[in-house]
């Protein structure tokens, strides 16, 4: 997956390594939603992280979560799969880059 660059405010930068730390549990919780099939869960963890990821500067967590829920509105649950390994790629990211 090829990652864009997050931009975040400079103004948010101190509130950084709380929200990655918050963002990780709620990735563990949407997992855990997707492996037991649970469609209301996955749409409420998304729309958590939907919440607060542009604000931060996280367009591409954004934008992965968008189409998340997308697929949940439409029934298109074969499509969460690849989605699922978008966000397991983008934590990954998350991971190399913020946590220390």
């Amino acid at each position: 997956m090829n990652q864009a660059i997050e931009i975040t405010p400079k103004d948010l930068q101190d509130l950084i390594p709380t929200y990655i730390e918050n963002t990780f549990n709620d990735y563990a919780e949407l997992k855990a939603c997707y492996e037991h099939k649970n469609a209301k869960g996955l749409k409420e963890v998304c729309h958590r992280i939907l919440g607060t990821a542009s604000a931060y500067g996280f367009i591409k967590l954004d934008e992965i979560c968008t189409n998340v829920s997308r697929a949940i509105e439409a029934e298109k649950f074969g499509e969460l799969m690849s989605l699922i390994k978008d966000l397991d790629q983008y934590f990954y990211y998350l991971e190399r880059s913020y946590k220390r």
